[in-house]
């Protein structure tokens, strides 16, 4: 979306189904998905992607703490 709004309608499509799954995975990304939709929405990829960050972030420290939880079973 960022670098090839020649092809925005293709990437949007991409985007929603992939956020969709991620929300049916993990309920809890719902407040960052919103946050970053709305720059989606508002054509501030940048700014998007720059939250994308923190989602990733925040995913890396769920799975850590997942992984964490599994090893004292």
């Amino acid at each position: 979306m960022y670098i090839d709004e020649n092809n925005l309608a293709m990437y949007h499509k991409i985007y929603w189904e992939l956020v969709k799954d991620l929300i049916h995975a993990a309920p809890s990304t719902v407040d960052l998905i919103d946050s970053i939709n709305e720059h989606i929405l508002q054509r501030r990829y940048y700014l998007a992607l720059k939250l994308t960050k923190k989602l990733i972030e925040y995913e890396k420290e769920a799975v850590e703490r997942v992984s964490n939880g599994a090893e004292g079973i």
